[in-house]
């Protein structure tokens, strides 16, 4: 679910130096078997939209809108279709409805603490949507760029990230790359539980290890994807890398930059994010995994069964006393947590 991302036009790149970019949107679809998908639904608990009770409006991205509903006496997340005259063309509207569909039979599959949880799924009108766990909480994007809330230990960020790390090591283990990790995916509840959201964009890769390009969100796409290269699970790698320095330095990552002016940058000029300093919330190794996880070539770049290993040695590690949210984690809780993972 995209945030309203600051694309502010101050570039140090004139609009006039950029090279032509190919089409990139996050509204962007692979061919899939429709009646493959519909077989598969008939696995998954139907619900009926009757049921639903209290709509609240809480936020939406490029085809769906998202709201808090009430279902057989619990609070529920539900995920929409918007109505068919958002979309450009019946044909958009008709892979929108594939599309939630195929996102339904893929979380159906995925059972994982850190990955948001499908309850069912419906139709209302020709429009599509799931019912998911609701997180009491708020997204890593809004919680750094809009509350400015920072993480001020090592370990309120390694919590984080290893969490994610996590999610993401499950799906590579099972050939699934999200292809839309970026802070405003990554839900965060009160008790500082990290759940991976937002699974329209997934996919298992094919059997040539490689995926149709131009696909996510600028900030946070990796280079051979800008480019409208092919590209594997590395994709996920690289995003990965972003969140990790987003969630040590607080800041949107180039900020300066609009989105098209962005991925020129990136993809054509070799634009890299800022070197962390060191100390503080980021040590050497914390440092070192950012410039490994964004690494130009992808073959490059640690698997996330390897990054898991070495936050959880960071996880583990003694820190100095902070009063940071995330660093009341009890011994306990980064017991079960690491039961969890495993």
């Amino acid at each position: 679910m995209d945030e309203k991302h600051n694309d502010s036009p101050k570039s140090i790149f004139g609009l006039a130096s950029l090279k032509p970019m190919p089409k990139f949107t996050s509204l962007h679809y692979l061919p899939f078997d429709v009646d493959v998908i519909r077989s598969r639904l008939k696995d998954i608990p139907q619900i009926s939209f009757s049921e639903l009770s209290a709509l609240y409006y809480i936020n939406e991205g490029a085809a769906c809108q998202v709201y808090q509903t009430r279902y057989r006496n619990k609070e529920y997340a539900l995920k929409m279709l918007k109505p068919r005259g958002s979309f450009d063309s019946e044909e958009d509207w008709r892979l929108g409805q594939s599309e939630l569909q195929h996102e339904a039979v893929l979380l159906s599959t995925l059972k994982h603490p850190n990955i948001v949880r499908l309850e069912g799924e419906g139709l209302d009108a020709e429009r599509p949507f799931l019912l998911l766990e609701l997180i009491d909480g708020d997204s890593l994007w809004r919680m750094l760029h809009s509350n400015r809330r920072r993480l001020r230990s090592q370990h309120e960020v390694v919590s984080v990230a290893l969490q994610l790390a996590s999610a993401l090591s499950y799906l590579h283990a099972r050939n699934v790359a999200h292809r839309d990790v970026k802070s405003s995916n990554l839900m965060l509840d009160r008790g500082a539980n990290a759940k991976l959201i937002d699974f329209g964009l997934a996919r298992e890769v094919p059997r040539d290890g490689r995926m149709t390009p131009c696909t996510g969100s600028y900030r946070w796409a990796a280079p051979e994807n800008l480019r409208g290269e092919a590209y594997g699970l590395g994709c996920d790698v690289y995003s990965f890398g972003v969140v990790l320095w987003e969630l040590v330095t607080g800041e949107l990552p180039f900020h300066l930059l609009s989105g098209p002016q962005l991925a020129d940058a990136v993809a054509n000029r070799h634009l890299r994010l800022p070197p962390l300093q060191e100390g503080g919330n980021c040590s050497p190794e914390l440092a070192a995994m950012v410039v490994e996880c964004t690494a130009d070539e992808a073959a490059q770049r640690p698997t996330f069964e390897h990054l898991v290993q070495r936050l959880t040695v960071l996880f583990d590690a003694p820190e100095p006393p902070s009063t940071g949210l995330f660093c009341s984690l009890s011994a306990i809780f980064r017991s079960v947590f690491l039961t969890h993972l495993w």
